[in-house]
């Protein structure tokens, strides 16, 4: 993983080196700029391979919870100030709703992308806030960062969700067949589809699921009173033949 990230890092400052260089105290406080901007990408782009790697793993419910939560935590997650950019740990968060979209969208899912620019879109237009990293990201660096992301998801192999999955029509069967994943993607996209009737199917889910679990443990125990009692039979057998022999 490090090599990776070591290596967009390089790729990032090639692309920073300006055509002409002087020596003058401009020219070192640009450099050092330019130090601080590929320094950063240490960090961000890991937090950036996170978030794919939770959209592989949790798919749409995943995008939902995500940019829901993100959407309320205020301005500071649609811009923040130049001198303060250098030390976040992670990116400005509509640059990461951003980059995500674009991993979602590779994944031939277009709706659920669109869906996501739109939404940050239309509450960064109602906020009076201008799209502006101020050098720390270009979309120069787009298709390099997608990339990276894209290897460490490869070198990661982490679990991958399909989408369709989350069409299942009876409650019975899904309760009986689910695992945590499925639950949450047929969750929310029950709570999309039909919000008013939501909080009565969320109460028969969960019923259902204790159900479901109540009655495999009960036939779990049976099985191994089973065991043990066949395995005290066998016992017994075994000693009785035993005291014949001698």
């Amino acid at each position: 993983m490090n090599e990776l990230i070591g290596e967009l890092q390089e790729e990032i400052a090639e692309l920073l080196q300006p055509a002409s260089q002087r020596s003058d105290r401009f020219s070192q406080n640009q450099a050092k700029e330019r130090k601080k901007i590929v320094e950063v990408w240490h960090e961000w782009v890991q937090e950036l391979f996170c978030d794919a790697v939770g959209f592989q793993i949790g798919g749409a419910a995943f995008i939902h919870a995500f940019s829901g939560y993100l959407q309320m935590l205020g301005r500071s997650h649609f811009h923040i100030p130049q001198d303060k950019l250098a030390r976040q740990p992670h990116p400005v968060s509509w640059l990461r709703v951003k980059i995500l979209a674009g991993t979602v969208r590779q994944h031939g899912y277009e709706n659920l992308a669109q869906e996501l620019e739109d939404t940050w879109n239309a509450i960064a237009l109602s906020m009076g806030i201008i799209e502006d990293y101020y050098g720390y990201y270009d979309d120069e660096f787009l298709t390099l960062i997608e990339q990276t992301i894209n290897d460490m998801l490869i070198e990661a192999d982490p679990y991958s969700h399909s989408l369709e999955q989350q069409n299942l029509k009876s409650s019975i069967f899904f309760c009986k067949n689910y695992n945590p994943v499925e639950l949450l993607n047929r969750a929310w996209q029950k709570f999309r589809d039909e919000p008013s009737s939501y909080n009565q199917w969320e109460k028969m889910i969960i019923r259902e699921i204790i159900e479901t679990d109540s009655k495999s443990k009960d036939l779990q125990h049976q099985r191994i009173c089973f065991d043990r009692e066949t395995t005290g039979r066998k016992r017994k057998l075994t000693e009785i033949c035993f005291s014949c022999d001698r």
